[in-house]
């Protein structure tokens, strides 16, 4: 999508990130008799970036760079195609254009910025963002997108902060609902995690990582049921999605129903067979079920993967089994 979206972002994972389609007419200086041309490839472009035709959408800014290499627009919407594609030295490169160009456009910043955030340069990312703000105090993106970078620094009462921020500038930022609530619940804050993960769902019903949040956050708070009915709803939403099953699974077996448990890790496993975690929780499950062989093959798979295993954990299941491996 080429303009701004309150339920989806290009980070993060995401996690996403903020970005806004510069309109191509607001500083064009082709000569006059390329104008017409100039303004028919911006219009194709802007066409491409909308439907999501990346490579489409870069041939024609290319094109108009040909006829006009200082046209700030052209470099802005074709980062935004780099950037949307995952080419981000060439987004970085075209948005580092823009700012040449036209150094008071918050926008490009922001863009700048959240491309650094996907590259983790955590560092340049609050950097470009601060300057997107001192640029244009009201931009709730770049709050979002300082809020993502702080969040990964683990610089959580910060991010906390611009979320709030964003959300206060843009009382229907389901992102930014959602990350703070994802920070709440890091911080074992699950009361303001799950108001936060609710306002999200309310405003955009089909957001499956904000059922997956809530219901961890209500696991945190031993609600298993509320859990596991929002788990379940992610799973209606997105059935691929590996961590929708692996935190239902962490509900069951906090109800103490370790076969359920061990379903739903099975599940998250084929859809994500290089979770090193899902198979530690589900070698605890299958201790619980006095399934010790099956046990120690996931702790294999753990060590396989590089995962450490918890050393209380693994004199239990030394001492049940009676086998040193």
């Amino acid at each position: 999508m080429a303009v701004k979206s309150k339920t989806s972002r290009f980070v993060f994972i995401a996690v996403g990130c903020v970005t806004v389609v510069l309109p191509h007419g607001c500083d064009s200086a082709a000569r006059r008799d390329s104008a017409n041309d100039v303004e028919v490839l911006c219009d194709r472009g802007l066409a491409y970036l909308d439907k999501g035709e990346y490579d489409k959408a870069i041939m024609q800014y290319t094109n108009v760079l040909e006829l006009d290499a200082g046209h700030a627009a052209a470099h802005y919407n074709r980062g935004l195609a780099y950037h949307k594609k995952g080419a981000h030295d060439a987004a970085i490169a075209d948005y580092t254009k823009v700012i040449e160009l036209r150094p008071e456009f918050a926008k490009a910043y922001n863009n700048r910025g959240a491309v650094f955030c996907a590259r983790r340069q955590y560092d340049e990312a609050i950097k470009d963002c601060t300057i997107a703000l001192k640029l244009d105090a009201g931009h709730a993106g770049a709050h979002f997108n300082r809020g993502l970078a702080y969040a990964h620094k683990r610089n959580y009462d910060a991010a906390i902060s611009d979320y709030t921020k964003a959300v206060e500038l843009d009382p229907e930022y389901t992102d930014a609902y959602n990350d703070r609530g994802r920070i709440h619940s890091l911080r074992g804050e699950y009361d303001a995690a799950i108001a936060d993960y609710s306002k999200a769902i309310e405003l955009a019903s089909r957001h499956t990582k904000a059922y997956v949040g809530r219901g961890l956050a209500h696991t945190g708070k031993g609600n298993c049921e509320a859990a596991i009915a929002d788990f379940t709803n992610a799973i209606k939403l997105d059935p691929t999605r590996a961590t929708a099953y692996r935190g239902r699974g962490l509900a069951y077996a906090a109800n103490a129903d370790h076969d359920a448990a061990i379903r739903d890790y099975t599940k998250a496993l084929e859809l994500n067979p290089g979770d090193a975690s899902t198979y530690s929780v589900r070698a605890w499950a299958h201790y619980f079920r006095h399934d010790y062989d099956a046990a120690w093959a996931d702790v294999k798979e753990c060590k396989r993967l590089g995962r450490k295993i918890d050393a209380d954990f693994l004199a239990k299941l030394r001492r049940a089994s009676g086998r040193e491996e």
